[in-house]
């Protein structure tokens, strides 16, 4: 397939997707209008107090759960390298290429994550 030709498949499955996640969510928000519009105010109240009780209770299991019930008790360190200048080696004089190629070894020598030249 050409590029071209496969972003427009891309773009159409994007469309498809994108319209039925729509058509999902506009159906889900009709359908708590009509049972939102059925309720009374107490019953809206109520239904909001319970909400806010149920989310409480979540959050101070997770919180809890976070500060108390860990296994280790005392704090884990990352083992790796530290971060330090690197030491600039005095370029050569001349244009000898194996003058060069040494420079450029030695440059990146103690630097594992540059790239190589």
């Amino acid at each position: 397939m050409a590029p071209r030709a496969s972003a427009k498949l891309a773009d159409k499955a994007g469309d498809k997707i994108n319209g039925w996640v729509y058509f999902i969510k506009s159906r889900f928000a009709r359908a708590m209008s009509k049972g939102e519009q059925k309720l009374t105010t107490g019953q809206k109240k109520i239904s909001l107090l319970l909400f806010c009780i149920v989310m409480c209770g979540i959050s101070a299991y997770w919180l809890y759960r976070g500060v108390f019930t860990e296994t280790n008790k005392s704090p884990v360190f990352l083992k790796q390298k530290h971060i330090t200048i690197p030491i600039a080696p005095a370029l050569p004089d001349s244009l000898d290429i194996q003058l060069l190629e040494q420079y450029r070894q030695l440059q990146h020598a103690d630097q594992p994550d540059s790239f190589p030249y």
